[in-house]
């Protein structure tokens, strides 16, 4: 591992914890507790919340996968 691989396995590696923690407790982080008791849909949106970070935290590991996972999976800034 080169030190230009350590910045980018430092942030992946929190990201994974912050998407495991969620999925562990099932409830939003300090930053996403804004959304109110009351939202509908705040369960599923919270674990949907958990497995996109640990998904994409995951993907930063990989260097094939990297590009994809920092953009979330969206796909559509490669074309044109």
């Amino acid at each position: 591992m080169s030190y230009r691989h350590a910045p980018r396995l430092a942030f992946a590696t929190g990201i994974i914890a912050l998407g495991v923690v969620g999925l562990v407790h099932g409830d939003f982080d300090a930053v996403w507790r804004i959304v109110p008791p009351s939202f509908p849909g705040r369960q599923p949106l919270e674990y949907l919340t958990a497995a996109i970070l640990l998904a994409c935290g995951t993907g930063l590991l990989a260097t094939r996968s990297a590009r994809p996972a920092a953009r979330g999976g969206c796909r559509c800034a490669d074309r044109g």
